[in-house]
């Protein structure tokens, strides 16, 4: 018998594993104090990375005739970037990201047997892949992390700072901010996970609504099921608008990084060199897929609770129950999906695969640029 609580501990790990993301609103009965301390500790984050960015773009300037460093520094600032960035998207849609969060937990609380059912099928079928990529992330954050350490180059390696950083205490110092501004660009890219589980949760939420369609018997069930589902899609969309900069933003700094790891790939670089740069590009797909994913997956699960309606007994009742019914299979032919218009398209797995058709057909152009460059 599965876990009853897998679910809240899911939950649990996610919300402190997301410290540093920001992204975990308090309750709304959270205190004043609690409220101050958690808007200092969010601010002092975007402080602290933004530190970081503008001494890589001060070592950038330094280092600009440099050709490789200043790709390598490119990818490192971008990462570095989505610190900051994605801390005051979470801030601007905070108050819908509490209403968001607290509506998930409330509801995780108080789901049935049968409701949980279905939260641990999507967990089972997702964990794999999530599991691997939390692993994967760690695994790279440590890597950064003790390669200073090992590595015969002095610290800081490639980061110049405008004063001289090579006596103690000042060095543990800045190895100290080194490792944070590491963990926070961990944490950030884990963020991802935090988007795809109100997306997941969504699509759970459709595929419980769709059962209960298809089981109805009575007239009130039925009127029950349409006012639940008017109430899923505008928590759907309150879902959709509080997560879109966020993957804007994700989505803008990874093809930046894709754009500077292909053009290293295809220089005449050796490959010890190119493999620095595989990390970057790994992880920029990984995030891009790990949103798209669950995106998709929604157009479906919203899609198919009105076929599930139509499979109801509606046509069994008066005339003007039917036509109000109309209205309820006519709004869910639009699903719920995730896009900012004119900036980005609906976020699904076709996206996903022309983001990346385009992305390597830039790199084939790149490619033919250089060769021509070296003849």
């Amino acid at each position: 018998m599965a876990d009853t609580r897998t679910l809240e501990k899911l939950i649990a790990f996610l919300k402190a594993d997301l410290l540093f993301a920001c992204c975990w609103p308090l309750r709304p009965t959270a205190t004043t104090c609690q409220r101050i301390r958690n808007k200092i500790f969010r601010w002092l984050s975007v402080l602290h990375g933004m530190v970081m960015v503008v001494v890589m773009v001060h070592t950038i300037y330094s280092n600009r005739t440099n050709v490789f460093l200043v790709m390598k520094l490119c990818c490192e600032l971008c990462t570095t970037v989505e610190v900051p960035l994605q801390i005051v998207c979470y801030a601007i849609q905070y108050d819908r990201l509490q209403y968001v969060i607290y509506e998930l937990e409330d509801y995780c609380k108080r789901a049935k047997p049968k409701e949980r059912e279905v939260f641990h099928r999507y967990i089972d079928n997702c964990k794999s892949v999530y599991v691997c990529s939390i692993c994967a992330f760690t695994v790279t954050a440590l890597l950064l992390t003790i390669s200073p350490l090992v590595e015969p180059h002095p610290f800081p390696m490639d980061v110049e700072y405008p004063f001289n950083v090579d006596y103690q205490p000042l060095k543990t110092i800045i190895y100290l901010h080194h490792i944070l501004v590491i963990y926070q660009s961990y944490t950030q890219v884990c963020s991802n996970i935090f988007v795809a589980l109100l997306l997941w949760f969504v699509s759970a939420r459709c595929d419980i609504l769709s059962e209960r369609f298809r089981a109805v018997t009575k007239f009130e069930e039925l009127r029950a099921c349409v006012v639940e589902h008017q109430e899923l899609l505008g928590y759907g969309k309150k879902v959709s608008l509080s997560i879109r900069y966020v993957m804007l933003a994700s989505l803008t700094v990874s093809t930046i990084v894709i754009i500077f790891t292909g053009c290293t790939f295809l220089s005449r670089q050796p490959m010890a060199v190119k493999s620095t740069f595989l990390i970057f590009f790994i992880s920029s797909l990984a995030k891009v897929y790990l949103c798209a994913w669950p995106a998709d997956h929604l157009l479906s699960a919203s899609m198919n609770i009105t076929h599930a309606a139509y499979d109801s007994m509606w046509y069994n009742r008066e005339v003007a129950l039917q036509k109000n019914f109309v209205y309820t299979l006519l709004r869910g032919q639009r699903p719920v999906t995730v896009h900012v218009p004119c900036m980005l398209p609906t976020v699904s797995l076709n996206y996903y695969a022309s983001y990346v058709t385009t992305a390597f057909s830039y790199l084939t152009s790149f490619r033919v640029l250089l060769e021509d460059d070296d003849n």
